[in-house]
């Protein structure tokens, strides 16, 4: 028998990808068209016209709360600078001819924000890396080449994105798969649809405290059987949940419902 949610719709729990854009409603409630990000913007783009003033601005402002969001996250303070170094000659100039990093702000969320899920994906791949290493044995000109020994290794930031994006996606849908529709629905209807918990408990009879105390504990469910995921996928992969909500902002691949 098919869930039937209370407007009388038929919730079609068999593709359960859909149901990762109610997520992100959920965890990262955005404004596109939003005013309040336009100065970040203007700045930016200020900055890719080569204006050194802008860039000095953005710098200046965000650089510290980079510095200790990385610390707070386990980046020791050698490492968060060097990492936020990077970060901003890329974002104005770009490295190894690729384009500048800013071009990819559209103004969707805060500047700071946008920084703080660049740096945090950067710092989660080194700490991965860094779990991986050992000392390799140095190449003697008299042994026989290898040449699988010298090729170069990848020199870009895309893949590691897109690895650490399909490990959360997959985790995420593994949990919301876990969730019961009607659960769901609940999610649906006041992030998606707007309804207020008030309406909600109206259409099911319920008092409002139990709409909340619902919302609250699928959220938590979804959550916990996300993180639990993350760790069977990649057991090297340590982040917490507020990470996880960090890598959210500006991950838009995410939640494609393409995949």
């Amino acid at each position: 028998m098919p869930d039937c949610c209370p407007s009388g719709g038929i919730y079609d729990h068999s593709r359960p990808l859909a149901t990762l854009q109610l997520f992100y409603h959920t965890v990262y409630m955005t404004d596109a068209n939003s005013a309040a990000h336009q100065e970040d913007f203007s700045l930016v783009q200020l900055c890719l016209e080569g204006d050194s003033n802008a860039f000095t601005t953005l710098r200046d402002r965000a650089n510290g709360r980079l510095m200790s969001h990385l610390i707070s996250r386990g980046a020791s303070e050698t490492e968060a600078g060097d990492l936020l170094g990077d970060l901003w000659s890329e974002c104005a100039v770009g490295r190894e001819g690729k384009a500048p990093l800013f071009l990819k702000y559209h103004g969707k969320c805060s500047l700071y924000t946008w920084l703080v899920t660049v740096s945090l994906h950067r710092l989660v791949d080194l700490k991965r890396r860094q779990k991986f290493q050992a000392t390799l044995p140095g190449h003697d000109p008299e042994d026989d080449v290898n040449n699988f020994d010298l090729l170069p290794g990848s020199s870009g930031n895309q893949a590691i994105d897109s690895d650490l994006q399909e490990v959360m996606r997959r985790a995420l849908k593994y949990a919301i798969e876990q969730t019961p529709a009607e659960q769901l629905i609940l999610l649906q209807l006041v992030y998606l649809q707007g309804l207020m918990q008030r309406e909600v408990a109206r259409m099911y009879g319920w008092h409002e405290s139990k709409v909340s105390r619902s919302i609250d504990q699928t959220m938590k469910e979804i959550e916990q059987r996300t993180m639990l995921r993350i760790k069977e996928i990649d057991p090297y992969l340590n982040i917490n949940w507020q990470d996880f909500l960090d890598l959210c902002i500006g991950s838009e691949g995410l939640f494609s419902l393409r995949r």
